[in-house]
Formats: C-alpha cells, sequence, structure tokens
C-alpha cells in the first residue's frame, strides 16, 4: 500500500493566475505593458505579453503569482498512451510522477481495448487523493517533452476512481527509468533532458514542454552562420596566389580559368538557368 506521498496537497491549490493568449486574440484587445528592462520584455513570466510568450503562443507560467507568493507546482508530464495492441490508435495524457507512491496506477478508461487481468483489491493514498483498484494491465506510453521517440511500457494498477490525471507513475518506474524529481528548483530530469514542474491545473494547450533536440539546435545555428556570412567579390589573384602547392604554370591556368568565369565570384546571388 502506498504511504502518504507529501505534506503538500497538489489537488486543491489555487489556480495559476495567467490570462490565456487565446482570450486575448478572441477578444482582440492586448492589454498594454511596460517592461523595465529588455530581457523582461523578451522572457517575462508574470503575463503572456513578452516576446517569448507571442511567439510560442501560450503564456510562460511560473511558480510565482504577481504578489510574488509562491504557489505549488507538482512533476506532471504529457504522455501519448497507445490504445489498442496495434498501437495504430493514441491519445494525450496527463501523467503525475508520485515519489510517494510505490507503484503506478492508472484510470480504467484507458484499457477498453487493452487486456487487463483481476488482482487483490487495493485502497492507495496519493498526491491526487485515494484510489482503489482491483486489476492490473499494461500501457505503451511515449513521453516527448523528454523524448520524442522513445516507448516505455508501465506495469499499472487500473482504477475506476475519478481523478485529475490519466496515469500516476510510481516509484518502481521512476526508479526503473532514472526519472530525477528536484524539487528544489522544481525541474524533472531524464536521460539528461530537463523540464519544469507544471501547476496542478495545468493542461496540453498552455503547459506542453517543446524539447529542441540537439541536431534541430545545430541546425538552427548553422542557419544563423549562413545568414551572418558576408558575402563580397573574390580576389582571384590571392586565391590564386595562395595555392601553394601549384606551380607557376598550373597557377596561370588556372587564374586563367577563373577568369573566364569571373561573374561567379562577384559574392552576389544568382538566377539558375535550366534543369537541375
Amino acid at each position: 500500500m502506498l504511504s502518504n506521498c507529501s505534506n503538500f496537497n497538489y489537488v486543491n491549490c489555487k489556480p495559476l493566475s495567467n490570462k490565456c493568449v487565446k482570450q486575448n486574440l478572441k477578444k482582440r484587445k492586448f492589454k498594454e505593458h511596460v517592461f523595465s528592462t529588455l530581457d523582461q520584455c523578451i522572457n517575462t513570466s508574470h503575463d503572456c505579453n513578452s516576446i517569448m510568450s507571442q511567439l510560442t503562443g501560450r503564456p510562460k507560467y511560473s511558480n510565482k503569482t504577481k504578489n510574488n507568493k509562491s504557489i505549488a507546482t507538482a512533476p506532471i508530464v504529457f504522455a501519448k498512451v497507445f490504445l489498442n495492441k496495434k498501437r495504430t490508435k493514441f491519445t494525450h495524457i496527463k501523467i503525475l510522477l508520485d515519489s510517494g507512491a510505490s507503484s503506478s496506477i492508472a484510470n480504467e478508461r484507458l484499457f477498453q481495448k487493452l487486456n487487463t487481468y483481476v488482482d487483490n483489491s487495493t485502497v492507495w493514498n496519493t498526491m491526487a487523493g485515494t484510489l482503489s483498484t482491483s486489476k492490473r494491465g499494461s500501457l505503451i506510453i511515449k513521453m516527448p517533452e523528454f523524448n520524442e521517440t522513445a516507448t516505455i511500457k508501465i506495469d499499472c494498477h487500473v482504477t475506476t476512481n475519478k481523478s485529475n490525471y490519466d496515469v500516476i507513475i510510481g516509484r518502481d518506474t521512476l526508479r526503473e527509468l532514472g526519472i530525477t524529481l528536484n524539487f528544489s528548483n522544481d525541474t524533472v530530469t531524464w536521460n539528461n533532458s530537463t523540464i519544469s514542474m507544471k501547476p496542478p491545473n495545468c493542461n496540453l494547450t498552455e503547459h506542453y514542454f517543446i524539447n529542441d533536440p540537439s541536431n534541430v539546435e545545430e541546425a538552427s545555428d548553422r542557419m544563423k552562420r549562413i545568414l551572418d556570412a558576408k558575402y563580397e567579390k573574390a580576389n582571384l589573384n590571392l586565391l590564386v596566389k595562395n595555392a601553394t602547392y601549384l606551380n607557376k604554370y598550373e597557377q596561370d591556368t588556372l587564374f586563367k580559368l577563373l577568369k573566364k568565369y569571373e561573374s561567379l565570384f562577384d559574392g552576389t546571388l544568382g538566377k539558375w538557368i535550366g534543369r537541375p
């Protein structure tokens, strides 16, 4: 049986006081706000008027209210769960990572086309409240906030009780996967990927974390270098002179060839004519 997981009640805390960008768009009105620094303008955390929040389409939430009072956050992740054995159908679910739970628990609605088997009736005390189970089953899930491709099999107790969460992942799976819950800075880490904890009333639309893989970051850096590149006319004389591995005759021949097509090296973009 699970022990009481925490002194904090994550279910009954007050909702986050952020205005949704979609509501602003619907009303066609944007609240005017004056920022004292450029950094606040780009990545402010107290409302949805920042450049960052407008670009991402959702406000950046924090663990403080406008009165600078801390509000409770919880280790919550959004995931995909497959609803059939062939893995052709899936739905998005809200998962609570509960270090106070010895085992994992999932709602029965996720098992409509999956096998379950009868188990001993048990009552559990979790962050999400008291839950009762009498069946067990397995779920195949992905947690794209951490990794887009990794597939995980979770053995769960099945509950019919309603909860704010579709799945509660307990210590057995947390330990097996090597997931770290860091309450000192409100983060969750798995396989070198770290995301922030979320408010209990979080939703997929506003609080889904997009994890940019390293190859995307590298491609972005490369694109920036290309955009920052300085295009100028090539100095053919200097280019040939620096080709010290060529003898005098070879350098003269190379120079004549480059000079013939000098327009290709004028530092401007051209237009390709003909078949690729």
